[in-house]
């Protein structure tokens, strides 16, 4: 289970893209039935650009033991719906990733001191509530500076409950080549939740508090 699970919860450490106005979204984070930690993020707009908070925290147990922690902080800025700027540290139980990213005429990415270049443009990173994450076939990680390429397929119509109350909503299947996440958005395109399954059975999901 491990393995896979440190794949699901880095793809988890989301980004985005925002209309004009500030948000925040928290988020208690479930294995099974028991809850493992928390993923709070926090928008503020200014002049057309987007800048990001996020914090991930994450610990499973396992017979009262300790068996899995995760520590992420990452801060974005965004333009014209891109990632133009990334800084991420990450403790994914004991090694760490610090990233950095920007975005000029290429894609300059930094992992633990190590640089490169992508010829892309445009990056999005996994921002889910940002509908348009849908029509995307690669995002960046931005735990590990990953370009991933992805597929996205419209599941259909369903009820999803969010603090107590049924939603219509849309969801979304995603698929890279190693795992598979649903995704949730209401009738407006409001991200609602999202869940995946690790390799020995297990739902992890986002529950909005």
């Amino acid at each position: 289970m491990k393995n896979n699970l440190l794949i699901l919860l880095s793809a988890m450490v989301i980004s985005f893209t925002a209309d004009a106005k500030d948000q925040q979204w928290d988020f208690d984070v479930l294995l099974g039935d028991s809850k493992i930690g928390e993923h709070s993020f926090v928008v503020t707009n200014t002049d057309g650009q987007q800048s990001v908070s996020i914090n991930a925290s994450f610990k499973v147990e396992l017979l009262f033991m300790t068996v899995y922690q995760y520590q992420h902080k990452n801060t974005e800025k965004w333009k014209s719906g891109c990632v133009n700027e990334l800084i991420s540290k990450t403790n994914d139980d004991g090694k760490e990733y610090s990233v950095y990213v920007k975005q000029n005429n290429n894609l300059s990415i930094s992992v633990n001191g190590e640089a490169k270049q992508e010829t892309i443009s445009c990056i999005r990173s996994f921002s889910y509530w940002d509908k348009k994450i849908t029509t995307s076939n690669q995002l960046i990680n931005s735990q590990t500076g990953e370009i991933v390429p992805v597929a996205f397929r419209l599941v259909g119509n369903e009820s999803y409950e969010v603090k107590g109350e049924s939603l219509l909503s849309k969801r979304y299947e995603m698929k890279t080549d190693k795992f598979t996440m649903q995704l949730w958005y209401s009738a407006s395109d409001d991200w609602l939740g999202l869940s995946s399954v690790t390799e020995d059975g297990h739902e992890l999901r986002y529950i909005l508090r």
